[in-house]
């Protein structure tokens, strides 16, 4: 399985070598007209883009991913792709496209039940809103990712959320 060795080496922080394989595997997914494979090898090509500060390449990829998400049906997908895209504009400052794109993802993980998506989202909002200044507002946003992530038992998102309301008080 070429993408799972892919995601062995992106793991590994060894990018060039994880970009050749989902590369592979993503013509091999083309060839069968696998669109959640091309979803899956896409975005992850987004995602050694973004570790590359290569924000604008990421953006073009998720793009792609959505795209194949949408067509395959995978809510999963969309909404990490979604949150992806938010991130990708939260590092260009682009402030109000990234909370357009993480109210996107918030909603889609809520349907979906994904706790640790929703918990990650109110993070990445409570960093937004604190560098827009509006801290009252940040401060809820990350008192709703701690909450999400203590219930959870989701230990990095804790330690995230907690070192968020740390700054604030």
């Amino acid at each position: 399985c070429i993408n799972c060795i892919a995601d062995v080496l992106f793991d590994q922080r060894d990018f060039p070598e994880a970009k050749e394989k989902y590369q592979s595997a993503k013509s091999l997914f083309a060839s069968i007209e696998d669109k959640l494979g091309l979803g899956n090898c896409t975005k992850r090509l987004g995602d050694i883009e973004f570790q590359n500060d290569q924000y604008e390449k990421a953006l073009e990829l998720y793009d792609e991913a959505y795209r194949f998400y949408s067509e395959s049906g995978s809510i999963n997908g969309l909404a990490n792709t979604t949150r992806n895209l938010g991130e990708v504009f939260m590092k260009q400052k682009n402030y109000p496209s990234a909370i357009k794109k993480m109210n996107e993802a918030v909603a889609i993980f809520y349907k979906t039940g994904d706790g640790m998506g929703l918990a990650d989202c109110y993070n990445n909002l409570a960093m937004i809103k604190k560098v827009q200044g509006e801290i009252r507002e940040a401060i809820q946003y990350a008192e709703k990712g701690f909450t999400l992530a203590n219930e959870i038992g989701t230990p990095e998102i804790v330690q995230v959320s907690a070192f968020d309301l740390v700054e604030f008080y």
